[in-house]
């Protein structure tokens, strides 16, 4: 390394001669230049228009310096008289930092925002205050089946207006919601619930965002919840008339039993001994009772079409209570049970109330109670719980 002395301007110029080493740095500096340059150019391509022009812009600024050095490096221009790579580091400084500041590169947030966008579900679509389309989400490319790059900077009406048929005034409507239908060739109708919101950002200078969420499956459940009911509704109605239709229908030979029943004890048709005539008295309860049980259906069939009504007429309790007993005293027979019915001594001869409705209460509970009672017995007991109430 030497100092030299320009006679002619009087600059001292340092004299600094290349040994072997410095060859092996400039192809391992090269080397690094070439293989980063190559990774910016591969994400040029395979990003979008936004990426594109931050990439863009930081190539040129790692090219000027790199340039210019190989200028120096090969000797092309031997008579520059000095190595300018310094001040093309000084433009690449302004460069980088105005690609910094436009474009926000060292903001965390849009980035955050655009691997959100870019993961969800819905499709979602940017319009700028012209209505011209300036970005989608790979949810959007695939809603609509288009290809990267073929509808950016379109408007809106040329490219997706006939798909989704919506209005241009709608667009522009802050808060606009609604459901539409979007068909496509060879594929099944889908249902889209479409929400659109403005951007209200100065530094994005206005602009729309259209939010589009398949609802396909949840319209589906709906319809098939609706079919579901109706048919429902359907079973229901031939249920009610199928019991009202049969109940009509047993009323007549029971009517029939009831009436031999009551000829022949009557001595109608000849003679009967004490032993028949106590059978036949079981005949016509037991006759009784399934005539109540093909009440019941009836009640049944009246309640399911809202169309019950109580009757509250005078009736005397123990005597309901008592030919309640009665029959179904042969259910606790035939388990082996002890069946006691208890009447308090302070209810009164005569009751105002539905005296059918009553004894189908009763039937119901001890019925039950004998069904699933395996052992012991069942007490049905009827007593005051206060001035104005009865309990059973």
């Amino acid at each position: 390394m030497t100092l030299n002395l320009n006679p002619t301007t009087g600059l001292i110029t340092l004299d600094n001669p290349r040994g072997w080493w410095f060859w092996p740095h400039v192809a391992y500096a090269y080397t690094f230049l070439l293989l980063g340059t190559y990774l910016l150019l591969q994400e040029y391509w395979t990003k979008k228009e936004v990426y594109r022009s931050q990439i863009f812009t930081n190539i040129v600024a790692i090219l000027l310096p790199w340039i210019s050095n190989g200028i120096i490096v090969s000797g092309v221009f031997p008579n520059v008289p000095f190595d300018f790579t310094s001040l093309t580091f000084s433009v690449t400084v302004l460069i980088l930092g105005w690609n910094f500041l436009r474009y926000g590169f060292l903001d965390l947030l849009p980035v955050a925002h655009r691997a959100i966008v870019e993961s969800i579900a819905d499709a979602v679509i940017v319009l700028d205050t012209d209505l011209r389309i300036v970005d989608l989400n790979p949810a959007a490319w695939e809603l609509f089946r288009l290809k990267n790059n073929q509808v950016i900077g379109k408007s809106f009406e040329s490219v997706l207006q006939p798909k989704i048929q919506i209005g241009l005034q709608a667009l522009r409507q802050h808060g606009y919601h609604k459901q539409i239908t979007l068909e496509t060739t060879g594929q099944p109708v889908k249902w889209l619930d479409l929400y659109i919101s403005s951007l209200r950002d100065p530094s994005t200078q206005g602009g729309h965002i259209i939010t589009l969420r398949d609802v396909t499956s949840l319209k589906e459940n709906e319809a098939a919840l609706a079919i579901a009911r109706d048919e429902a509704m359907q079973a229901n109605n031939f249920k009610t008339q199928l019991l009202a239709n049969v109940s009509h229908e047993l009323r007549t030979p029971l009517g029939v039993i009831m009436g031999y029943t009551d000829l022949i004890m009557r001595k109608s048709y000849g003679q009967i001994n004490e032993k028949q005539a106590a059978t036949l008295g079981r005949i016509r309860e037991s006759t009784e009772y399934l005539d109540g049980l093909v009440s019941e259906l009836l009640d049944q069939a009246q309640l399911d079409s809202g169309k019950l009504q109580l009757v509250e007429t005078p009736f005397e309790p123990r005597e309901v209570f008592g030919k309640t007993a009665n029959q179904l005293s042969v259910l606790a027979e035939a388990k082996k049970l002890n069946f006691q019915l208890i009447i308090s001594d302070d209810l009164p001869n005569s009751i105002v109330g539905d005296s059918q409705r009553i004894k189908q209460i009763l039937v119901n509970l001890i019925s039950n109670a004998i069904k699933f009672t395996e052992n012991g017995g069942v007490t049905a007991k009827l007593f005051k719980a206060d001035a104005a109430r009865w309990k059973i």
